[in-house]
C-alpha cells in the first residue's frame, strides 16, 4: 500500500487533512484521495479489511460505511512532470 500511495505521490503524515496524504497507524490507514471531499479510513484485520469508512479529518468521526473507493493521485500534477513538446516525437 505504501509504494502505490508513494507511487501516486502521496505524503505520509501523522493525521491527514487535505488530498494528496496518507497516514498508516498500526491496522488503520488513512487515505485523502483526490476523487473525495473527505478522507477514507480502512481498518485492517490481519491481511484482511475489515472496514473502510469516509471520516471527517477535523474531528475524525466516522460520516459513512462505504464497500470499496477509488485511490486518485493528483493528475494535473503528474501530467507537469512526464510532459514534452510534440517535437521531440519528431525524427531530426
Amino acid at each position: 500500500m505504501n509504494e502505490v500511495l508513494f507511487d501516486y505521490q502521496f505524503e505520509r503524515v501523522d493525521f491527514v487533512s487535505q488530498p494528496g496524504e496518507f497516514s498508516v497507524r498500526g491496522g488503520i490507514i488513512d487515505v485523502f484521495s483526490f476523487s473525495n471531499d473527505m478522507p477514507y479510513r480502512i481498518e485492517l484485520y490481519g491481511d484482511e479489511i475489515e472496514s473502510i469508512r469516509v471520516f471527517n479529518p477535523i474531528d475524525q468521526l466516522s460520516v459513512m460505511k462505504v464497500d470499496w473507493f477509488y485511490i486518485i493521485p493528483n493528475v494535473q500534477k503528474m501530467v507537469e512532470q512526464k510532459r514534452q513538446t510534440f517535437f521531440d516525437y519528431l525524427p531530426e
